[in-house]
């Protein structure tokens, strides 16, 4: 708790300071990491839109560990699965997960491309 004390104390000095502003992403996602240590899968929920720490618990617990597993439910499946889930925050989750996991794919490919070219 020491340690996601302090990454919070750090992401706030680097949002002041517009040098490094970009270091703040990368202590928001070390201070997710560290809180829930063991469980990278949920730090990856939590970067869903409107996903905090206990719906993403409940969606890990109940067999949504990744967003290749979000992406793929459908949504009756998901609101029965998740305690006071609507069809419509389904849907949204079902959604964030798709375009995420389209924005990664993309990076990736970009990546791949730009590796290519330097051959």
């Amino acid at each position: 708790s020491s340690c996601i004390s302090h990454g919070s104390k750090l992401a706030h000095f680097t949002k002041e300071l517009p040098e490094y502003w970009a270091l703040s992403a990368v202590f928001e996602a070390l201070i997710k990491k560290l809180f829930f240590a063991g469980t990278p899968e949920l730090a990856q929920i939590l970067e869903l839109p409107g996903i905090k720490a206990a719906r993403a618990k409940q969606l890990h617990r109940s067999g949504y560990q990744s967003l290749q597993k979000l992406a793929a439910a459908e949504p009756r499946f998901l609101v029965a699965d998740i305690e006071h889930l609507t069809e419509n925050q389904a849907q949204k989750i079902i959604s964030s997960a798709k375009i995420m996991l389209q924005e990664q794919a993309d990076a990736l490919t970009d990546a791949a491309r730009q590796l290519l070219e330097q051959v």
